[in-house]
């Protein structure tokens, strides 16, 4: 439009179909470039919101801790456990991906907690365990016991 006399038209067109919207809404200007500049408040949640939920595995954020994280999130609670004294034999349920990283970045891990803290360890993965989680089971009850050990 090269007139602005035919902009403020289609300006004014716009704020008159405009007015008839619920929600609150203003149309500010027409740029150089042509373009119409409004605002609209939200009248109900977006579309995204309202057709997703949070993820399970990471509560929502996106992310997941990595094996090294979880590594280092286990060597606390275990160490809390050996430290309270009322487990002897623990077996630490893994996902593969984080199990497969202790066998091979850190293999020594589980020999120097097991002596650090008393504890007989047994590792078993499990696929149904999220990556970014591990659970402590109480030998020979099978109990979890991942609760009174845990550590942010």
């Amino acid at each position: 439009m090269e007139t602005r006399a035919n902009r403020d038209r289609v300006l004014q067109e716009l704020r008159t179909h405009l007015g008839r919207d619920r929600a609150r809404t203003k149309a500010l200007a027409v740029s150089e470039l042509g373009l119409v500049e409004m605002t609209r408040q939200r009248v109900r949640p977006s579309l995204w919101h309202s057709m997703t939920t949070d993820c399970p595995t990471c509560a929502g954020t996106g992310r997941v801790f990595t094996p090294e994280v979880v590594a280092r999130r286990l060597e606390r609670s275990l160490k809390r456990a050996g430290h309270e004294h009322r487990e002897r034999q623990l077996t630490v349920r893994l996902h593969p991906e984080v199990a497969l990283y202790l066998l091979e970045e850190e293999p020594k891990l589980l020999q120097t907690l097991q002596k650090l803290t008393g504890l007989d360890l047994e590792l078993r993965d499990d696929p149904m365990i999220r990556l970014d989680d591990f659970r402590l089971m109480s030998k020979p009850a099978g109990r979890d016991v991942t609760q009174q050990y845990a550590v942010a």
